[in-house]
């Protein structure tokens, strides 16, 4: 008998489906990561210029009920990602974060 949540009809469709979903995130990251201009928004740190390695955090975490859209999502290095985890962002990155969607 099925499980009322499974919600694919074989494991090959479920494949399916997260691919095209990863595949779909990758490009909206890139939005994300162009907007903020290639830069970790906590510290400042540019991929181009200083090498690190980007990724994409939540500004409300998922843990905590936020979503995956773009007024949500800000560029992070690794280091500050793991740092912040599903904690609540202080004031002056919320300001940043604001005058970056300013200019």
């Amino acid at each position: 008998m099925k499980s009322q949540y499974n919600i694919f009809c074989s494991e090959n469709c479920a494949k399916k489906y997260h691919s095209i979903r990863e595949a779909s995130n990758n490009s909206n990251y890139f939005e994300i990561f162009n907007r903020d201009k290639f830069t970790c928004v906590y510290c400042g740190r540019s991929s181009i210029e200083n090498g690190i390695q980007l990724t994409i955090d939540h500004i409300n975490p998922k843990k905590n009920g936020g979503i995956g859209c773009a007024t949500n999502l800000i560029t992070a290095c690794s280091e500050c990602n793991q740092h912040k985890s599903a904690s609540i962002l202080e004031d002056d990155v919320i300001d940043r974060i604001i005058n970056r969607s300013i200019k």
